[in-house]
C-alpha cells in the first residue's frame, strides 16, 4: 500500500514537470533570455549606482574631516584673538580717551583688524562641503570678517578728523561689531568640532 502511494506521487511530480516543459517549449525562448537580461542588467545598474553613491558620500566625508582638520585650529585661534581685540579696546579708552582721534586711529586699526587665517582663506570655496550647518556657519564666518574688517577701516578713517569725545562715544558701536564677530566664530567652532573630533576615533 505504501510503495503504491509512493508510485503515485512520483506518477504526479513527473506529470507536473512534462507539463512545465510543454508550457516552456511554446513561449519563445528569445523573449525569455530577453526578459532574464533586463532583470540583470536592471540589478547591475542598481548595485553600480549605489556603490557610486557610497563612494562620492565616503569622499565628502573625507574631504570633510580634511577641511575641519585644517580651519579648527584656526578658529581656535580666532577666538583668542577676539578676546585680545576686546581687552585691547577697552584699554585703549581707559589710557587714550583724552587724545584726538588721528593720534591713534592707525594703532586701533592694527588692533581691531582680524585677517582671514590662511587655512580658511584656502579653503573659501569648499567649506560647503562640510555638510550638515558647519558649511554655513563658516561661509557666514567669512563673510562676517569680511564686513567687520570693511567697518574697521571706515570707523579709523572716520577717527582721523574726530576729537576724543567723539571716537570714545563711537567705540560701544565696534565692541558691538567685535562680539559679533566673536559668536559667529563660536558657533562656526560649534559645528566644526563633531567633524574634527570623529578623526581622532
Amino acid at each position: 500500500m505504501i510503495a503504491r502511494e509512493k508510485w503515485d506521487t512520483i506518477d504526479s511530480m513527473v506529470d507536473s514537470l512534462q507539463w512545465l516543459s510543454s508550457v516552456f517549449a511554446k513561449l519563445d525562448t528569445a523573449s525569455w533570455l530577453q526578459a532574464f537580461a533586463a532583470i540583470v542588467a536592471l540589478g547591475i545598474s542598481v548595485w553600480a549606482t549605489w556603490r557610486v553613491g557610497a563612494a562620492d558620500r565616503k569622499r565628502d566625508r573625507l574631504q570633510a574631516s580634511g577641511i575641519a582638520s585644517a580651519i579648527y585650529p584656526e578658529l581656535l585661534k580666532l577666538r583668542i584673538t577676539v578676546d585680545y581685540i576686546q581687552k585691547g579696546l577697552a584699554q585703549f579708552k581707559t589710557t587714550a580717551g583724552h587724545l584726538a582721534g588721528q593720534s591713534i586711529a592707525a594703532d586701533i586699526e592694527r588692533l581691531a583688524q582680524i585677517p582671514i587665517p590662511p587655512m580658511i582663506d584656502r579653503n573659501i570655496d569648499r567649506l560647503f562641503m562640510l555638510g550638515g550647518s558647519a558649511g554655513p556657519s563658516c561661509l557666514q564666518l567669512v563673510g562676517g570678517l569680511f564686513q567687520y574688517n570693511n567697518l574697521v577701516e571706515q570707523f579709523t578713517n572716520g577717527m582721523m578728523s574726530m576729537n576724543a569725545a567723539e571716537w570714545t562715544s563711537r567705540m560701544p558701536d565696534l565692541e558691538k561689531s567685535v562680539s559679533l564677530v566673536g559668536d559667529a566664530i563660536e558657533q562656526c567652532e560649534r559645528e566644526v568640532r563633531p567633524i574634527h573630533d570623529r578623526i581622532k576615533r
